[in-house]
């Protein structure tokens, strides 16, 4: 009988421990989120870069280090992020986490993942593929959001079934970049996206649901962007544009002309997906020039006045002697529809006469009168009619038309 008690005694002892050694472990659980890839598998997200020098690499978001955007096609789901999570808590082979946003939409809750840990103490873990509940916003925007990280299970072993949680840290200020689809040309799997573009295009289209309400919103930004119209332009012959600077200009009183302007408007558009093409009517070095002279425009920059003299030299000022271009460029779609962020053209019934006077430069009868707008999502021919005069006719060729041309980006 003694025998049989000192038995149960021992067992019972043996139970204790192993039950004490199995729940060592205490609330606040001692843990932390190290590292989070959002861009972590093909098409899982959209590949962008900083600027031109600077890379973006996963894992986007390091404890305490390092905060980097990242990009979703709009209305994305099957969103999936990879995290790596430790811990210093004794007998804990694995936990049970999931997320909740905060300050922001974001991507949606990451869901009850088990997170498996080498037993050891301190303890790290592999990276963990998360899935989220939810799906990219469904329009352009720049969204910043935040999310609690919280513990829902140890061990195998959920806490109250599932309904109770532990916060044990936060990953916050995450930078998401929604576009409307795949970026078009001059980026490429090559060339991706810069997040300083980005950060841009999203806020001028920002809630823009499809690409001809985000290209208006960019053309209509980049029009009273700062810059201001010369024809000798900014810099960046042929199809070079000097994106870096110019994105870092912007504000900031630099002179500019056609090309680029209508780099600009293709550049920004198609980074989030607006298909647009620089177009370039007439003779550069080869081809047919503008035949017609240009109606009165009120070109990009709050220095300039309406003018029939696009050529004016320092500036162009309220001059009302006629001037062609041998050439003008600005960014236009597959169907022929056209942006244009270097000028605003004249709509009224004499669109030729920068005084609203009888013809020439004579003294002014009635104060000018001007229906200026912007031209976003006109269509091909309307734009020329609107934009040339069709008198003096030069006579000639029809000007040549070049679309879809190279654009070159550069920092």
């Amino acid at each position: 009988m003694k025998r049989i008690v000192f038995g149960s005694c021992f067992f019972l002892v043996i139970m204790v421990c192993f039950i004490e050694q199995a729940q060592s472990w205490d609330l606040p659980f001692d843990a932390d989120i190290l590292r989070i890839k959002f861009d972590h598998a093909g098409g899982n997200a959209v590949d962008i870069r900083k600027n031109y020098d600077d890379d973006i690499t996963a894992p986007e978001w390091i404890s305490g280090s390092k905060n980097d955007g990242f990009a979703y096609i709009k209305g994305q789901n099957n969103i999936t992020v990879q995290a790596k999570l430790c811990h210093n808590e004794s007998g804990v082979n694995s936990i049970i986490m999931s997320t909740s946003t905060y300050g922001g939409t974001g991507i949606g809750n990451l869901n009850m993942t088990t997170v498996n840990f080498s037993g050891s103490q301190p303890d790290t873990s592999a990276y963990v593929t998360f899935n989220s509940d939810g799906s990219a916003p469904n329009s352009v925007k720049k969204n910043t959001f935040s999310w609690h990280w919280n513990l829902r299970g140890v061990n195998g072993e959920l806490f109250d079934g599932g309904d109770t949680w532990y916060l044990i840290g936060s990953s916050v200020n995450h930078h998401c970049y929604t576009i409307l689809t795949t970026p078009q040309s001059p980026w490429n799997s090559m060339n991706v996206p810069w997040e300083i573009v980005l950060e841009k295009s999203c806020l001028w289209a920002n809630n823009q649901t499809n690409a001809t309400g985000a290209a208006n919103q960019i053309t209509n930004s980049l029009y009273t962007s700062g810059f201001y119209y010369q024809i000798s332009g900014y810099g960046g012959s042929g199809s070079v544009f000097y994106l870096g600077r110019f994105n870092s200009d912007i504000g900031q009183s630099k002179h500019v002309n056609c090309f680029d302007m209508g780099k600009a408007v293709t550049t920004y558009g198609n980074a989030i997906g607006c298909g647009l093409g620089l177009t370039k009517y007439g003779r550069i070095l080869s081809g047919n020039p503008i035949n017609k002279c240009c109606n009165c425009i009120d070109p990009i920059g709050s220095t300039t006045v309406p003018t029939n003299n696009v050529g004016g030299w320092p500036k162009i000022d309220n001059d009302c002697r006629t001037y062609r271009w041998d050439v003008h460029a600005f960014s236009q779609s597959s169907s022929n529809y056209v942006w244009d962020a270097t000028l605003k053209y004249d709509t009224d019934s004499d669109p030729d006469n920068v005084e609203a006077a009888p013809p020439g430069c004579g003294s002014v009868i009635v104060p000018p009168v001007f229906n200026f707008i912007l031209p976003t999502n006109v269509a091909e021919a309307t734009y020329i009619n609107k934009l040339f005069d069709d008198y003096p006719d030069f006579g000639g060729p029809d000007p040549t038309w070049d679309k879809n041309c190279t654009i070159t980006i550069m920092d």
